[in-house]
């Protein structure tokens, strides 16, 4: 399995990459710790140069470029639209 985690903070990377070893099952994660760098892959994906994730865990509060609009292009993208996103945020606001 392939996961794509898009997340800037190191001590939410640690804890999402353990509760992954726990599961026991072959993953292999790639971080993206801000919106251009997740941007920026998805558009490899799309032309065949990064290898498509099965998996998305998204960061609603990412610098460069915030989680909604990444996940927009998630959506727009003909590779990735169907692919699961999971929101990951410490967001405590009621819109996120």
């Amino acid at each position: 399995m392939i996961v794509l985690l898009i997340e800037d903070s190191k001590g939410d990377i640690l804890l999402i990459d353990s509760a992954f070893e726990e599961l026991g099952t072959a993953y292999e994660l790639t971080v993206k710790e801000n919106g251009k760098e997740a941007l920026e892959y998805i558009i490899e994906a799309e032309t065949g140069k990064a290898r498509l994730p099965n998996l998305i865990i998204l960061d609603l509060n990412l610098p460069l470029i915030n989680g909604f609009e990444v996940l927009e292009q998630i959506k727009l993208s003909k590779s990735l639209k169907d692919t699961p996103v999971i929101i990951f945020s410490s967001s405590s606001a009621e819109k996120d």
